[in-house]
């Protein structure tokens, strides 16, 4: 079986989800723009500590981050996902001289809540039954290599036992 990795392509992916630039996102995960583009035009890979930076920031685990396809988590990424207006105000754009509105930064706050709150247990439900199908996989996959392995023990055992 093949292993494919969508490193770039996930980094892709959230760069548009997030609508960032390349240096935001390299801001946001303590690194260069340049680096970003290397990693996205695959003339590099991320350090391991830039990895798990990407996978905190998105609430995505590694291997999803490297092997996955995050296009299909969009619904649980989109729980955490800030509105234009919701981001100009948590950068000071709105409000009297650039300041942070506290009533409606609340409201944005307590309407995330709901959000998760609601989606939480659906979201968790996707997650654990694709994890189980993953630990099924491979349980099959180790069962069958058990068996070849018995198999080709049994072959050794006959020809040993002939000579």
């Amino acid at each position: 079986m093949a292993i494919t990795y969508n490193l770039t392509q996930n980094i892709s992916f959230l760069l548009s989800y997030r609508n960032l630039s390349q240096d935001d996102f390299g801001k946001l995960i303590g690194t260069k723009g340049k680096n970003v583009s290397n990693w996205i035009n695959n003339i590099a890979k991320p350090p391991v500590d830039k990895l798990f930076s990407i996978s905190k920031e998105f609430n995505l685990s590694l291997d999803t981050l490297v092997f996955g396809d995050i296009k299909d988590l969009e619904r649980e990424l989109s729980g955490y996902r800030l509105k234009e207006n919701e981001t100009d105000m948590m950068k000071g754009k709105n409000g009297e001289n650039g300041a942070v509105n506290k009533d409606q930064l609340i409201v944005m706050l307590q309407d995330r809540v709901k959000f998760l709150e609601s989606e939480l247990p659906e979201t968790i439900d996707k997650v654990i039954n694709s994890k189980l199908s993953q630990l099924t996989n491979g349980q099959d996959v180790l069962g069958k290599s058990l068996l070849n392995l018995s198999l080709l023990t049994e072959e050794i055992k006959e020809k040993v036992d002939k000579k």
